[in-house]
């Protein structure tokens, strides 16, 4: 795990069309120029791993005001977009804007160190929680479920969503499911919100 570097912004933008395949939406991919802003904004936020000198994981993250985390509405709202123009120094809240991991590096952990760098930076700025907003690409298969129920589910462990079992096994908290959160068909536009108290 080191600090994300500049030279891998391009490389940064080809990981996520590899990690998010239709139909997740193109234009809601991180770019290089979303990548060098997003490194601009809040350098010591931005993490990446390499594994034989390829990069196998990223991670982009900011800072948000109590306020901004107690009156959520959609992700845009939240972030500002790809550009995390909300990002302030003033916040309490580390927000884990994105994950991508490698498809042929997964299950190898990088996730979990990921969260970890992700903690060890929320305790090292004195911020008072870890928090993001997960896709759930599962719920398309149970059409008549809701959402709420869905995340419900899979916290029980009765249904499996790769993304939200994973975080959740890794120690995040389920607080709530928000439909009408992004654009995002395959999760039904839903997102699961997830948190570590510090």
């Amino acid at each position: 795990m080191v600090p994300f570097e500049l030279e891998f912004c391009e490389e940064a933008q080809l990981l996520q069309r590899l990690c998010f395949p239709p139909p997740f939406p193109k234009e809601d991919l991180f770019s290089r120029d979303d990548f060098l802003f997003n490194l601009r904004q809040f350098p010591e936020g931005q993490f990446m791993v390499l594994q034989n000198q390829e990069l196998a994981a990223t991670s982009t993250n900011m800072i948000i005001t109590d306020s901004a985390w107690s009156n959520l509405s959609t992700w845009e709202n939240l972030v500002g977009g790809l550009h995390i123009v909300n990002h302030n120094v003033s916040g309490s809240t580390l927000f884990g804007v994105d994950i991508s991991v490698h498809p042929k590096y997964r299950k190898m952990g990088l996730a979990k160190k990921i969260y970890e760098a992700r903690l060890g930076l929320a305790r090292k700025l004195n911020l008072v929680r870890f928090a993001t907003a997960c896709r759930l690409p599962g719920l398309s298969r149970y059409p008549d479920l809701s959402p709420h129920d869905f995340g419900r589910k899979v916290a029980s462990g009765e249904i499996v969503d790769l993304p939200l079992s994973a975080f959740l096994k890794i120690g995040l908290n389920l607080q709530m499911v928000v439909e009408n959160f992004m654009n995002d068909p395959e999760s039904r536009h839903c997102c699961a919100i997830l948190e570590i108290p510090l």
